[in-house]
């Protein structure tokens, strides 16, 4: 978790995504409709962080153009409370695309 900002710290997450799909996609469109690719940090009692668009930083994911069978490595970034970036409970990063979902522990 770092680097630190105003209201919290930033909790970083590395990722790399592939589209499998037979047409190109965005992955975390700036503006997403129906099945475009949405990502939350889930905490603690239903507690859910939206990603952060970190505009200029470079391994940053948002808006990364994927066309079908390419993957791409980077950062989805999202803006926590110091209370949960020192806490040692459960952190979950959740994907989701329309009615799909996938989740993954982060912590």
């Amino acid at each position: 978790f770092s680097p630190d900002s105003e209201n919290g710290k930033y909790a970083q997450v590395f990722v790399t995504v592939t589209n499998n799909g037979k047409q190109s996609m965005t992955f975390l469109p700036y503006c997403g409709f129906g099945d475009d690719v949405d990502a939350k940090l889930l905490y603690g009692d239903n507690y859910e962080f939206s990603a952060t668009d970190l505009i200029g930083y470079s391994n940053e994911i948002h808006d990364a153009g994927l066309n079908p069978m390419s993957s791409q490595s980077g950062e989805v970034v999202f803006e926590i409370p110091d209370s949960v970036a020192s806490s040692t409970d459960e952190i979950i990063i959740q994907f989701t695309s329309g009615n799909d979902k996938v989740q993954f522990k982060v912590r």
